[in-house]
């Protein structure tokens, strides 16, 4: 089983468990899709649509629960200089 991501329509790669994917977007609207293949659980895609913003990075973790695929935004990490 695996997670299959796509970018505005378009199959961006396919993901094992415990696994991520980078990439580059343009500023401007996106739909990032996330959906199980197989499917033996029945649970549906998740989509987000972003407001991507020059320079910024963005991270979502997948979570399936009570047979709902959700996007979650994942916390940023503030680094303080010494």
């Amino acid at each position: 089983m695996a997670l299959v991501v796509s970018v505005d329509g378009k199959d961006v790669g396919s993901f094992t468990e415990g696994r991520n994917y980078s990439g580059y977007l343009p500023a401007g609207q996106h739909v990032i899709t996330a959906r199980i293949d197989p499917n033996m659980t029945g649970a549906g895609p998740a989509r987000k649509t972003l407001n991507v913003k020059a320079g910024q990075t963005y991270s979502y973790t997948a979570v399936v629960s009570g047979g709902n695929m959700t996007l979650v935004r994942n916390q940023g990490q503030t680094v303080m200089p010494d």
